[in-house]
């Protein structure tokens, strides 16, 4: 199945992202790391209204606070990996 990356309309609310998903055929979006808490949580209630379901997850989801990036669960710096574990368990 073929899902709608939600990159493409990340500076809709939710519930229009749902609802332009919806229109273009789409059955299931991907929550993209640059939607705000706000826009998550409009697109998860918009969708238990919707045929819309959500296939899958960025990491992180949503967007770290103050747009923090680079963090990656590989890298060798202790503060920095321990830093992608939260933002991970954040997103889980």
């Amino acid at each position: 199945m073929i899902s709608l990356s939600t990159s493409l309309l990340c500076d809709h609310p939710g519930d229009e992202i749902v609802a332009r998903a919806e229109d273009l055929g789409f059955s299931q979006i991907e929550l993209n790391f640059t939607l705000t808490p706000v826009q998550v949580r409009d697109t998860i209630r918009a969708c238990l209204s919707h045929i819309i379901r959500i296939s899958s997850l960025h990491n992180f989801v949503p967007e770290p606070p103050n747009g923090e990036r680079g963090f990656m669960l590989s890298v060798l710096d202790d503060d920095r990996r321990k830093r992608a574990v939260k933002l991970t368990r954040g997103t889980i």
